[in-house]
């Protein structure tokens, strides 16, 4: 008697997440044209990062910064960042990378802190005109 309860019970369970149909009273948008020209920006920049930047419709974006205070959260970080850049204390190439070395690591935490600090990524992109 009892496997025949469980059996019914199992059979209705079935059957009522069969005949469950939802509905969608508005469509879906999953991507509009700005969101899918900063995401080809990004991964034709970031596709081959070992290799220098091939397309060349980029390369005047790279020389210059967002240094408006307005458009990061704690700039005193990113001044920090700037510093750095404008000294040319970064690692040059052929230079091993390594965590023990204190200047690395320093320069690995701001260089990730740039765009954590930014109010909003696509002030980057506005200011330096990559925009559609």
């Amino acid at each position: 008697m009892k496997l025949i309860i469980l059996t019914v019970a199992i059979s209705l369970a079935v059957l009522a997440s069969g005949s469950y149909v939802p509905t969608t009273k508005t469509e879906a948008k999953y991507a509009d044209k700005e969101f899918l020209f900063k995401q080809k920006f990004f991964f034709e920049v970031l596709r081959n990062i070992h290799l220098p930047l091939k397309y060349e419709e980029y390369l005047p974006y790279t020389k210059t910064w967002v240094a408006d205070e307005t458009k990061y959260t704690d700039f005193s970080q990113v001044v920090e960042f700037f510093d750095f850049y404008k000294t040319g204390a970064f690692l040059q190439k052929g230079e091993i990378y390594t965590i023990y070395n204190e200047q690395s690591l320093r320069q690995t935490y701001r260089l990730v802190l740039v765009p954590v600090q930014q109010r909003r990524l696509g002030h980057l992109l506005q200011e330096s005109h990559l925009g559609p």
